[in-house]
């Protein structure tokens, strides 16, 4: 689902999650999975739209993603 805020490693580590991907609630997650189960679907996204057109971009286009993560484009 992406960077969950107040739990998870980033949470357990006292650290932040990068910055400029955004997070969501713990809350927004299980209104999420509520919906899911209700409207009988196998995924539901509630990650951030960066990280979602992030993730898109990378699907598409893997070799750019690539560079683009390691600062070389």
């Amino acid at each position: 689902p992406g960077f969950i805020r107040e739990a998870g490693m980033f949470h357990d580590s006292g650290r932040e999650p990068p910055a400029g991907l955004g997070t969501a609630s713990p809350e927004e997650v299980g209104e999420a999975v509520v919906k899911a189960i209700e409207h009988d679907r196998a995924e539901i996204d509630v990650a951030p739209v960066q990280q979602r057109v992030g993730a898109n971009f990378a699907h598409r286009f893997p070799h750019l993603a690539a560079g683009v993560a390691r600062g070389r484009l």
